[in-house]
């Protein structure tokens, strides 16, 4: 491992040690929902294209796609809701995100897939957690949408978690 990677490492266990749970909170306001899931999104579409140019096989790219696809069109559906209500997305995915994006992009293409799939079991685990929360919204336009994304959702938590036995990661 170089030190580099090693370093990367270290920042992104303290990023996440700093960075608030969603699974603690029974609750979101609006805004946290909209500030989260896009920059959620944002995270999925810029790795999904990264998992295009370095992923080695051709079911990594699938799913690829389609993240870039189904994230880039959930995004504009996102931005219309928070342009109605004067909500503001987020323009860059988060600081965790962010990081876990640098070591996935210092990922030889041996381990790429592997670790591109890992990434999107846990961001998918995240996202559907965070949609639920927003499901049980009082907010009736978040509450709405989040009911409406979750199944895309849970059904891509499935497809990448199968994708990683294909691709012999470890779920």
């Amino acid at each position: 491992m170089t030190h580099s990677l090693k370093h990367l490492i270290v920042v992104l266990c303290a990023v996440l040690a700093l960075a608030p749970s969603v699974q603690a909170k029974d609750e979101i306001s609006p805004q946290d929902f909209v500030g989260q899931a896009s920059a959620a999104s944002l995270a999925e579409v810029e790795s999904g294209k990264l998992a295009l140019q370095k992923g080695t096989s051709e079911e990594v790219k699938t799913f690829a796609r389609m993240m870039v696809d189904d994230h880039s069109a959930a995004n504009e559906q996102l931005q219309a809701l928070a342009s109605k209500q004067d909500l503001k997305i987020s323009e860059a995915p988060s600081l965790t995100e962010q990081a876990k994006a640098k070591i996935l992009q210092m990922r030889g293409d041996a381990s790429f897939d592997k670790a591109y799939a890992n990434n999107q079991i846990e961001a998918h685990k995240a996202a559907v957690e965070l949609f639920h929360t927003a499901a049980n919204s009082e907010d009736e336009t978040i509450r709405d949408f989040a009911s409406r994304m979750l199944p895309k959702l849970e059904e891509h938590l499935k497809m990448v978690q199968s994708l990683a036995v294909d691709v012999g990661a470890r779920e």
